[in-house]
């Protein structure tokens, strides 16, 4: 507070000094500012200066040392208004919040999940959080760490026709702070069973309506700690899915998706204390191994007699982030797990989707190719789950 009110008086100073004392059509020395009357002399009467013209005579008058004097006490405002900040934080409650914003935004390392624990963020986060929840960001700066931390992100490239997908990520160093950031969709892309609101820190995105064909971007209102605007989120449609991310398949490719990836049906206890089965998957890409830019996003077949029984788009996330899953219904989970007979009848094709994958923001490329596994493989319960995701660490 201390410091606005000394940039504030400070600003007011400058104002005076260089634009207050005007000619307003009055003729004056440009020497000595003693009042010329009349068409001149054209020498001043008081210090004998000659004036050149009527121009140099109709001057405003500057006051260089009290402007000098301002820019002194100016530049004294902002180490003022940071001591609380520096009290608290030491000396990093000095950097200027935008400077501190784009340091974290390139320099912070992702965060890392393990053993039920996230990874602590660096003291630079750490004070930014601090300022985002004490509502110390103008709106240009909540638009510029948005755009830095990658708050909000969509696939640049999206094909026509295909409806839009859009996710929220802040990072738990941001929420802790705490930080809340909500996130709303157009009223032309709101679907009724999503309703108009992203959901904050899904690793699954949010399915929209489809875009507008001439659509360049879609405006997002944004409500975060002492802020409420819009962020145009910037996208251009292509016309194939191919031009929207690349599918790639071959044997070697195959082999260590197999390898990584964790797919299974997970026999649990519901709030009702009714057993149900449920389908989940994560990414293990070090167990591939897998290269990073590969997306994967699948299209699951429960077959029977390979007669295709029911079908779900599913897409497993890298380990230590949340993994996506589906309910099976009852009147499709019919196989009898203790029947080696009947489970001899049942096999699970999975095949990579592109359409499933774009919702990864992150990458270019994604798997296309496809492997069939017997049911029986796949069958897990809530130890073997935990023991399923504790070997790919």
């Amino acid at each position: 507070m201390l410091g606005t009110l000394v940039a504030l008086s400070a600003l007011g100073l400058i104002a005076w000094a260089l634009f207050w004392d005007r000619a307003w059509g009055r003729k004056r020395c440009r020497r000595c500012w003693y009042e010329l009357s009349g068409a001149g002399p054209v020498v001043c009467p008081e210090c004998g200066t000659p004036a050149a013209n009527d121009r140099a005579m109709l001057r405003t008058r500057r006051k260089w040392r009290s402007a000098g004097a301002a820019v002194v006490l100016l530049a004294t405002a902002y180490p003022i208004s940071t001591v609380p900040r520096v009290r608290q934080s030491g000396w990093r409650g000095a950097i200027p919040t935008t400077a501190l914003i784009v340091w974290v935004g390139r320099n912070e390392p992702p965060e890392v999940f393990g053993s039920g624990a996230v990874s602590r963020p660096t003291a630079e986060a750490a004070e930014l959080a601090r300022r985002a929840a004490r509502s110390e960001l103008w709106g240009w700066q909540w638009k510029l760490l948005i755009r830095e931390l990658g708050l909000i992100r969509s696939r640049e490239r999206w094909p026509r026709g295909v409806p839009w997908e859009v996710s929220v990520y802040v990072p738990n160093w941001l929420l802790a702070a705490p930080c809340v950031m909500q996130v709303g969709l157009p009223a032309e892309l709101c679907r009724g069973e999503v309703g108009c609101d992203v959901g904050v820190n899904s690793a699954l995105p949010v399915e929209t309506r489809r875009l507008p064909p001439d659509a360049r971007s879609v405006r997002l209102a944004v409500s975060a700690p002492g802020w409420k605007g819009h962020v145009e989120q910037p996208v251009q449609q292509v016309d194939t899915l191919d031009e929207a991310m690349a599918g790639v398949a071959n044997l070697v490719i195959d082999a260590s998706v197999r390898r990584a990836l964790r797919c299974g049906f997970v026999h649990y206890e519901d709030h009702r204390g009714d057993k149900v089965w449920m389908l989940t998957g994560c990414v293990c890409r070090h167990r591939g191994p897998l290269a990073d830019d590969i997306a994967i996003g699948l299209r699951v077949e429960l077959m029977r007699d390979d007669t295709p029984v029911a079908a779900w788009a599913l897409r497993p996330q890298d380990v230590g982030k949340q993994t996506d899953w589906c309910v099976i219904p009852p009147s499709v989970a019919t196989w009898r797990a203790g029947d080696s007979s009947d489970m001899s009848r049942w096999t699970v094709r999975v095949r990579g989707d592109q359409s499933v994958a774009l919702g990864d923001w992150r990458r270019e490329r994604c798997w296309v190719g496809e492997f069939t596994v017997p049911l029986s493989e796949l069958l897990l319960d809530q130890a073997a789950l935990s023991r399923w995701v504790g070997a790919c660490w």
